[in-house]
């Protein structure tokens, strides 16, 4: 856990900034493709269709900056894209990516179901799998070869929710965050269970209370039970852990039956069908999510040119934190494969494993090296707030926006 990122490390990133936007032209060895095809395994149709479709986006700009500058060692890249809107659609489509189409790396994939259940099928096949974006603690912890996580873990996700209740939320309303009721509800599958435990352990370890501890179906049509037993709690901080038609029935219900918590900080999907559905309201609702638009870019370099690359692409402002995710993440595999100077995965898989990125050195605002499990050890969450209109980075400090005011109590 990093409560605070070093700030020396902002004097030294430049260089590898510069590097990321040069083209890759380390030998490729003889034998291998003119083009180098790699999977997208993505949620593009169902529920999930909409994040989904959004990291789609991020990847393909990734995809036109790297062959308008040459490609990889000089070969094009391209992306073999599928739809896997569940598990088994995964497992299937990761099947037929590899027997089929011969890829050797596939990237994804947004949702953590997706994501444990292809990159399995791709660890069979010794085939590498990037994930940028499940969240789920479990997706790396069955001791897999060819599997890298660029993208932070639900448990971290968690441990921010506690520092932005003791960084943020205590100092504003004036209070000792012991004094805190916390109710902690997530949606039960891997995504919602993981944020919990991360959320649940730091609370325990700072002298947190956390008087309600409750997970749901993300399925479900009626929280009002949930609800009630929040008021019933005394709780005062909510800690919320849905996916988004969740998080608006949650939201729409908590009116309905005059639940008023003095903050709500929710985990993950910071993202514009919240300030839709809101309206107004929205302001002052905090989150604990990956890298927004609104970042301060000497925490996040090359954030701006990516925002504007987006606009002139498809129109208007990123959707959600997710499409930069899926961007910086494309970007650090095309250097990957560069340095192994091959299409094997074993080469690959070794290239990554030598990865040394340091922080504020993406447009995510992390660096990136893996652990011995395959996890980027500098991923880490941003504490964000809607103010005027828009999820904006507020902690740490080092990436926080400036001039941002809110008030709490949320109203």
């Amino acid at each position: 856990m990093m409560r605070i990122m070093p700030r020396k490390l902002l004097l030294i990133v430049m260089a590898f900034v510069l590097a990321l936007a040069a083209p890759l032209s380390l030998a490729i060895a003889e034998g291998e493709p003119d083009t180098i095809r790699i999977g997208l395994v993505y949620p593009l149709t169902g529920p999930l269709a909409k994040l989904g479709q959004e990291e789609l986006k991020g990847a393909t700009i990734a995809l036109e900056e790297i062959n308008a500058a040459g490609g990889i060692n000089g070969k094009p890249v391209e992306w073999v894209s599928v739809d896997a809107p569940t598990p088994d659609a995964a497992v299937a489509e990761t099947e037929r990516l590899i027997t089929v189409d011969k890829v050797k790396v596939i990237m994804g994939s947004y949702s953590s179901g997706v994501a444990y259940a292809g990159s399995a099928v791709a660890e069979k096949h010794k085939v590498v799998w990037w994930e940028n974006s499940g969240v789920a603690t479990n997706i790396t912890e069955r001791g897999f070869k060819y599997l890298f996580r660029f993208g932070i873990t639900g448990r971290n996700l968690g441990e921010t929710q506690v520092m932005m209740i003791e960084d943020i939320v205590a100092p504003k309303l004036g209070m000792d965050p012991k004094e805190f009721k916390i109710a902690l509800i997530y949606e039960d599958s891997a995504f919602g269970s993981s944020v919990a435990d991360g959320t649940r352990a730091l609370a325990k370890e700072h002298g947190l209370n956390i008087v309600l501890d409750e997970g749901y179906n993300a399925a479900s049509t009626d929280l009002s039970s949930l609800i009630l037993k929040m008021k019933q709690s005394g709780a005062n901080i909510l800690a919320p852990t849905p996916y988004v038609a969740d998080a608006l029935l949650l939201f729409r219900q908590m009116q309905e039956l005059n639940f008023k918590p003095l903050a709500v900080v929710m985990a993950g999907n910071a993202v514009q069908d919240l300030k839709n559905a809101l309206g107004d309201q929205i302001a002052g609702l905090l989150h604990s999510d990956i890298t927004q638009p609104r970042t301060n870019e000497n925490a996040a370099k090359g954030l701006a040119a990516f925002i504007k690359a987006y606009d002139e692409k498809y129109g208007g402002k990123p959707w959600s934190g997710h499409t930069i995710r899926a961007y910086s993440g494309a970007l650090v595999l095309f250097d990957v494969i560069a340095r192994a100077g091959s299409y094997d995965a074993d080469k690959i898989a070794a290239a990554a494993r030598e990865t040394d990125l340091p922080m504020f050195s993406t447009a995510t605002g992390w660096g990136c090296k893996f652990d011995e499990v395959g996890q980027n050890e500098r991923a880490i969450s941003f504490g964000c707030v809607w103010f005027e209109g828009d999820p904006t980075t507020i902690w740490p400090v080092e990436a926080a926006w400036e001039g941002v005011e809110f008030e709490l109590p949320w109203k």
